[in-house]
């Protein structure tokens, strides 16, 4: 769809990435940086800037681990890229 310049955009690209209970946030964003071809943006070590993993309308902490949160197998994250 397209939109007025500025507003948000209604773009949905949907890429299969496998992730197993013990895998953290921090690996899931590593994960989809590389699929989609975007890189995290850094400052000591530590991601910073807008990019997020959003699960039901909840941003995904990295500190913690896929099993920490009730999602299935069939459930689908939103990786929202900000674009610069």
């Amino acid at each position: 769809r397209s939109r007025r310049p500025g507003s948000a955009v209604g773009v949905e690209i949907v890429h299969l990435l496998r992730c197993f209970p013990d895998h953290s946030i921090a690996d899931l964003h590593g994960l989809a940086e590389e699929l989609v071809g975007v890189e995290a943006a850094t400052a000591g070590g530590r991601r910073v800037g807008g990019n997020e993993l959003v699960w039901r309308g909840q941003l995904l902490a990295e500190h913690l681990f896929v099993q920490d949160y009730a999602i299935a197998s069939t459930d689908m994250i939103h990786y929202v890229v900000c674009r610069q």
